[in-house]
């Protein structure tokens, strides 16, 4: 696994988190995301949620937009 995660303080100051020290906690396919109110416009894809030290992130990857 060669992602890099981004984390973000409480600043707004993005870092890289190391992936190597990561866990995936959970993943579920056939996700949809929609970012307006209307179901016609909406993203699929993967959702994971990876657990790095006492952080927990949520992660999507788009399938199809």
């Amino acid at each position: 696994m060669n992602d890099v995660l981004q984390r973000e303080n409480s600043s707004g100051r993005a870092s890289s988190v190391d992936p190597s020290d990561s866990e995936t906690v959970y993943t579920k396919d056939n996700v949809a995301i929609h970012p307006t109110q209307y179901a016609s416009e909406r993203i699929s894809g993967r959702l994971r949620l990876v657990k790095q030290g006492p952080s927990l992130f949520m992660e999507t990857m788009a399938t199809k937009i």
